[in-house]
């Protein structure tokens, strides 16, 4: 899945809005148990050091991971979790060029998921690595999800 497609409207919410929109990625596969997003580097994604944020990396690991638990199998409708402990790992270094993240659900109930993601720069280095704990927001439980509900934070 794309993250052009239009027939899913969580694309459209999750990228639209708030950080997400700040940061740029987009999402180059979402499936059930898995998805995975791409963000192009640029200088205001950089620390001090002339590297990747540590912070991106980490809001990268925890979308992803995120996603990978709220696949829905309902045109129209949604799933949604809110994250409950994360973890990041930081094994190498990037300043330019393409990060993908890709991430799994490994284990989970009705209510709790846990998913963990690796993060790669584009000459196929392991930058790091993260694992998240996810608690669906009600109505999310089911793989069916609920009705997108387009609220107006401006």
């Amino acid at each position: 899945m794309s993250s052009r497609d239009s027939t899913n409207p969580l694309i459209t919410d999750l990228l639209a809005k708030g950080f997400n929109q700040e940061l740029g990625f987009s999402i180059s596969d979402w499936q059930n148990d898995s998805a995975e997003l791409q963000l192009k580097l640029s200088p205001k994604l950089l620390n001090r050091s002339d590297i990747l944020h540590g912070g991106v990396v980490s809001t990268l690991i925890d979308v992803c991971c995120g996603l990978a638990g709220c696949h829905c199998t309902e045109p129209g409708n949604v799933r949604r979790a809110v994250t409950l402990s994360l973890n990041t790992q930081f094994v190498d270094s990037v300043s330019s060029g393409i990060v993908t993240v890709r991430a799994r659900r490994r284990a989970g109930g009705y209510r709790i998921y846990f998913a963990d993601a690796d993060v790669y720069s584009e000459d196929d280095r392991l930058l790091a690595t993260g694992q998240g704990t996810y608690q669906y927001v009600k109505g999310s439980e089911t793989p069916t999800g609920m009705p997108l509900v387009n609220e107006d934070h401006s």
